[in-house]
């Protein structure tokens, strides 16, 4: 089995200074953190746990732009632009969720968040279900 810095070895993370990669993390759970959030709402709202694959697509689909105004705070000279490209295709998001994708620390994450917003679905929707069978 390899070790964590053999997988992840010329991962673009590990381009950016210091600074960079703690502001990048503080991006990324600060994002993390408003999907998690958004899978308890879908899920206390009575909406169905198979709705988190597509709240995840659409996470998958605009968040490279939360990424790119990040990028051009700690990048002098990148050009205002919008990067959202093309949805995703269902290929590529179960290469995510499978961790089956490109070996980087950013596709890993994203496969964690997957599995974590389905989580907090699923104990959501537990959590309801024991609290009506409890009265």
């Amino acid at each position: 089995m390899r070790g964590v810095g053999e997988v992840y070895r010329g991962d673009s993370f590990f381009t950016l200074s210091a600074l960079g990669q703690v502001g990048l993390a503080g991006v990324s759970l600060v994002l993390a953190a408003l999907m998690l959030l958004a899978s308890r709402r879908l899920a206390e709202r009575g909406w169905p746990a198979l709705l988190v694959p597509g709240l995840f697509w659409l996470f998958e689909w605009l968040s490279p732009q939360v990424y790119y105004l990040y990028y051009q705070s700690i990048f002098e000279g990148l050009p205002w632009q919008i990067v959202v490209g093309p949805m995703p295709l269902p290929g590529d998001i179960v290469a995510l969720m499978t961790f089956s994708g490109p070996a980087t620390l950013s596709a890993h994450g994203r496969g964690v968040l997957y599995w974590a917003m389905a989580a907090m679905a699923v104990w959501v929707l537990f959590r309801r279900r024991r609290s009506r069978h409890s009265r």
